[in-house]
């Protein structure tokens, strides 16, 4: 179950989560967001690939530097995340959604688009190795504002 709580929602954000890869045991989640944090905003995201018990993490707090990034009229993004050694490569195809209520500062009125069947590409490398590479065809999928 899923709960919005508070108003210091981003004002523009982009979260992605998929679990159904052909790799069994492998999931992939992403957030992007326009962070609110005290008296200011920060650009900022955190990126996680599970891959049968191991985790590659990727985020601002630990140095990863996302690239590259290309949205095409919020129908596809592709991003590029490097981590020293590491490379992440991620394709996003947004499919039609449905409309969800979150918070805003008036109460539950803000109006969102989550789909749930949208598709993601991830490819792991390190150096040239492949060490992940999968499509996930049932990905949940939000982008708001920005």
């Amino acid at each position: 179950m899923e709960k919005d709580w508070g108003t210091k929602f981003p004002k523009s954000y982009l979260w992605c989560q998929a679990n159904s890869f052909k790799i069994k045991n492998s999931s992939f989640f992403l957030s992007i967001a326009e962070v609110p944090f005290k008296r200011m905003n920060f650009n900022g995201f955190i990126c996680v690939l599970l891959i049968d018990g191991k985790e590659y993490r990727f985020a601002t707090y630990n140095l990863a530097r996302i690239k590259n990034i290309q949205m095409n009229n919020r129908e596809s993004i592709s991003l590029l995340i490097k981590k020293n050694k590491y490379e992440l490569y991620i394709n996003i195809k947004k499919k039609d959604g449905q409309k969800l209520i979150a918070p805003n500062a008036n109460g539950m009125k803000k109006i969102i688009n989550e789909s749930l069947d949208s598709e993601v590409n991830v490819k792991l490398l390190k150096g040239n190795e492949v060490l992940f590479e999968g499509v996930s065809l049932n990905t949940g999928l939000e982008i708001v504002g920005g």
